[in-house]
């Protein structure tokens, strides 16, 4: 029975693997569930907005079934508001006045007002004042956010927080293997939602007041995928695959988002290094179809610190050192504590509160708002990850390759100095896809020249091809 129960939690896994392929709006109602959407109370009939996704469906009707779909539209195309329509769907009727991707008939259609912004995405992008930024290693499978510099126009950042993610599987569908891929370039946060889910309901809330009861902390993973969690047996799949808080990335990110997990802050690390374990793997790929996912905790940290405009740079990079002794570190070598407050409030918000501790207690909210109390320990120490020549799969699903796709070592160039936050002679692999900015070079305040120490190892254990030669 129980390896049964653990071949279905398995197959569950690769479900999941398909959440971030699916377009995600806010959520749509669910087996009799009326779910109210507190978004669109912004949204002004008459008014002029624009698009801040690469790629919003433009529906014929007031359905998110996707036989309504004709069509999308792009960043800053721009639509008039027609009819807000009401608190039960995340659509809103628009009048399409400009855009590059659509030249059909411009009336009577309806988009999602959720990537709807009465500022340009250039805009956005420009006044979001972050003083940090993020560099996304899909190499190495590490999220690392840093302190930017600006004391002079060659000065090392600093980075403030480290933390392990889970990027998209390398296995896409037959003719389309690269499917999943996690795509590289240069991205802006255009926006956080809060116990987000997906239009259709296949991966509903991880909370939400109407929805069954959570697993308790320290449950069982496979608890997790039990199809009684779920509103909606019928449509949906997976319940809080998304985790505490997904951020939206733009431009052209493929809907590859940053965002949570299952399980509860108590639970840690669990649910990434689940992914991580062999056996899981030979039942099924889980990892994600190419947002990079990181545990709750890091998450909710991540959204506290960075604002919607802040800079997130994915790379594919081999990573190194300039200073080995880490002698800027020195204060920072104890894991610094981060207390937070898990609330039910803004449930699918757009650009909700945090819930650091002390920004909760001054919101004033009762005890019964609170979900779970907790402390996430900061890793504020640079750790590389070297590139292991030769390694097997096995290496490369726990994370610990530092060439999470298995590219040839030739297709490396430059280094990313882990310990500054910046490249010397970086440049994209050529195998890899790119998204983001159109210019798809790095920022000036990433680049650098000099030396670095760049660790690489030998990994002595069997080879692909001699373990699938068993």
């Amino acid at each position: 029975m129980k390896k049964r129960m653990l071949i279905a939690g398995m197959t569950g896994l690769a479900l999941l693997t398909a959440s971030s392929s699916l377009e995600v709006f806010a959520q749509s109602s669910s087996g009799g569930v009326t779910v109210q959407y507190n978004d669109k109370s912004s949204v002004a009939v008459g008014g002029i907005y624009y698009v801040t996704t690469f790629k919003l469906n433009l529906r014929k009707a007031k359905s998110l079934s996707s036989e309504s779909v004709i069509g999308a539209l792009t960043t800053n195309d721009q639509v008039k508001i027609v009819d807000p329509l009401d608190s039960s769907t995340p659509l809103v009727q628009v009048k399409v006045l400009k855009s590059k991707s659509y030249s059909g008939d411009f009336n009577e259609l309806y988009v999602s007002s959720e990537f709807l912004s009465r500022t340009p995405f250039a805009q956005i992008t420009s006044q979001s004042g972050s003083r940090y930024f993020v560099i996304q290693n899909v190499a190495t499978e590490r999220t690392r956010i840093y302190e930017r510099c600006t004391s002079s126009p060659d000065c090392p950042h600093r980075l403030v927080m480290e933390t392990e993610m889970v990027v998209g599987r390398p296995e896409g569908p037959r003719g389309d293997k690269d499917r999943f891929l996690t795509w590289l370039g240069r991205y802006r946060i255009t926006d956080w939602r809060k116990f987000y889910q997906d239009s259709e309901g296949h991966y509903p809330s991880w909370y939400d007041p109407n929805y069954p009861v959570l697993p308790a902390p320290g449950s069982n993973p496979v608890k997790w995928l039990d199809k009684e969690l779920l509103p909606n047996k019928e449509t949906g799949s997976l319940r809080g695959a998304f985790g505490w808080f997904a951020g939206m990335v733009g431009p052209n990110a493929n809907s590859q988002w940053i965002h949570g997990t299952f399980g509860w802050g108590a639970d840690g690390d669990e649910f990434i290094r689940y992914t991580r374990k062999t056996f899981v793997n030979m039942f099924a790929n889980p990892r994600s179809a190419g947002c990079t996912r990181l545990e709750n905790r890091a998450v909710a940290l991540t959204r506290h610190l960075l604002p919607v405009g802040t800079e997130v740079i994915r790379v594919y990079a081999m990573e190194g050192l300039r200073d080995t002794s880490l002698s800027r570190y020195n204060l920072q070598r104890e894991k610094k504590p981060w207390e937070f407050i898990l609330t039910k409030e803004a449930v699918r918000q757009s650009n909700g509160p945090t819930i650091e501790r002390s920004a909760v207690l001054s919101r004033g909210l009762p005890k019964s708002s609170h979900l779970e109390e907790g402390t996430y320990l900061i890793d504020q120490t640079p750790d590389v990850i070297a590139l292991k020549r030769n390694a097997s799969w096995k290496e490369r699903i726990k994370g610990s390759s530092g060439n999470s796709y298995g590219i040839g070592e030739s297709e490396f160039q430059g280094v990313f100095l882990v310990d500054e936050g910046r490249f010397n002679g970086y440049k994209h692999p050529s195998s890899l896809t790119v998204g983001g900015l159109s210019d798809r070079s790095l920022p000036d305040y990433l680049k650098t020249s000099g030396g670095a120490t760049i660790p690489v190892s030998v990994d002595v254990g069997p080879s692909d091809q001699e373990l699938e030669g068993n």
